[in-house]
């Protein structure tokens, strides 16, 4: 069995390295803002169940 996600990350990682993209290590940790059309609070909620507690910023996006 194969697993398609994994290999998928394996390549993603090997063109990261090829390219000269990977994250320098002494850089800064990055920084996400999530944009909510809906009630930001409940989002950010929601968000922290699936992605953890980093979810600090979201703010609300009118559309």
């Amino acid at each position: 069995l194969v697993s398609s996600a994994e290999e998928t990350a394996k390549d993603l990682y090997r063109t990261l390295v090829e390219t000269n993209q990977l994250r320098a290590q002494q850089a800064l940790p990055p920084t996400h803002t999530f944009l909510a059309t809906g009630d930001a609070k409940a989002f950010e909620s929601l968000a922290r169940r699936f992605l953890g507690p980093e979810v600090t910023r979201v703010e609300h996006q009118d559309l």
